[in-house]
């Protein structure tokens, strides 16, 4: 059983509770919560209150946009509410930009009581008074949740605490991962930090989903070339989804990537985007062309780039020719998706 809320400020503080009452009552086994921004403080704290008693929720998802005139300690008390969901397998936090840091100290704490958490989903917007430390307590929490099999992680802000070299050193104590997702679509990760993700990933042996959005984020050749190389250990992977709108990958970027995409013996499922500041001349285009030959399994395809000035007619015909001739005879494929977009 399924039960959604949106707690507005005319819906009674008496009629939440009945709705959250009506939740135990059913054994209702989900629940997503949806608070209206600017909501007062009372409603936070009786969802705190209330979900003591919601021991049968599996799954929860919440969306917070933030509230008025809440205490510290009361909006802690908030987020960390979650660790009486005790058999919780999936869990969503979507925070707003009115929602402060102590309520991601709060759920961190939480976390640590979610032993049977197999599903993590933190969409982080503009949160107010983010800093260095929340953003090393979030990757710390990686520790207390080893169990995970899947993590999406979205984070949008420009700031230079994301360059932290502390992501891949974190997220590689995710040894169960199954899937992956981590979406920093404003220029938030430099060279080093997804230098650092790249080694992080390289060690999780498990990985079957691979989903990378790096649209903002402006990438060297030589830093794309080592995300390429650290793919080739993920032999279980069979869906990579990367998007580099901004990263200038350049033709050693594209060997990096040829290397991994050739190791990747079951894929069944790619995307992969580039963007116009991409860098890259027939040589690269010939690399990724090479490696797509490799995909005997593959079941949906997607490519596409952005031509620039570097991006000849023959560039697109070499890749475009590849491709076909990589799926002549291949009965398995439902969808193949190639377009290449050149500027004029």
């Amino acid at each position: 059983m399924k039960q959604i809320i949106y707690v507005t400020e005319s819906l009674h503080e008496n009629d939440f509770k009945k709705s959250l009452n009506k939740s135990q009552h059913l054994q209702n086994t989900h629940l997503k919560i949806f608070f209206q921004k600017f909501l007062h403080s009372k409603y936070a704290n009786i969802a705190s209150i209330e979900l003591l008693s919601l021991k049968q929720i599996t799954n929860y998802q919440i969306h917070a946009e933030g509230f008025s005139d809440i205490e510290e300690q009361d909006e802690i008390k908030f987020g960390k509410s979650i660790q009486s969901l005790e058999n919780l397998n999936h869990l969503q936090i979507a925070a707003g930009d009115q929602i402060t840091s102590n309520f991601i100290i709060g759920v961190l704490e939480g976390l640590k009581q979610l032993h049977k958490l197999e599903s993590f989903n933190l969409y982080l917007l503009n949160i107010k008074h983010f800093n260095n430390e929340i953003y090393s307590d979030i990757l710390g929490c990686f520790k207390n949740i080893q169990h995970l099999k899947s993590l999406r992680f979205f984070l949008r802000r420009t700031s230079n605490w994301t360059h932290s070299m502390q992501l891949g050193e974190e997220i590689q104590y995710l040894e169960s991962l199954q899937k992956l997702y981590l979406s920093f679509p404003q220029n938030n990760l430099n060279n080093s930090a997804l230098y650092s993700l790249s080694s992080g990933i390289s060690k999780l042996k498990n990985l079957e989903s691979l989903n990378i959005n790096l649209d903002e984020n402006e990438i060297s050749p030589d830093t794309v070339y080592y995300f390429g190389i650290c793919l080739q250990p993920l032999n279980k992977l069979s869906k990579l989804y990367l998007r580099f709108n901004k990263a200038k990958i350049g033709d050693y970027g594209c060997e990096g990537l040829a290397k991994g995409i050739f190791n990747l013996k079951i894929l069944k499922k790619v995307r992969i985007k580039i963007g116009p500041k991409n860098n890259i001349s027939d040589i690269g285009a010939s690399h990724l062309a090479n490696s797509f030959k490799s995909l005997e399994n593959i079941t949906k395809f997607g490519f596409f780039i952005h031509g620039n000035q570097q991006v000849y007619n023959k560039t697109i015909e070499l890749l475009a020719d590849s491709l076909n001739k990589m799926f002549i005879g291949f009965k398995q494929i439902k969808i193949i998706f190639l377009i290449v977009l050149q500027e004029l």
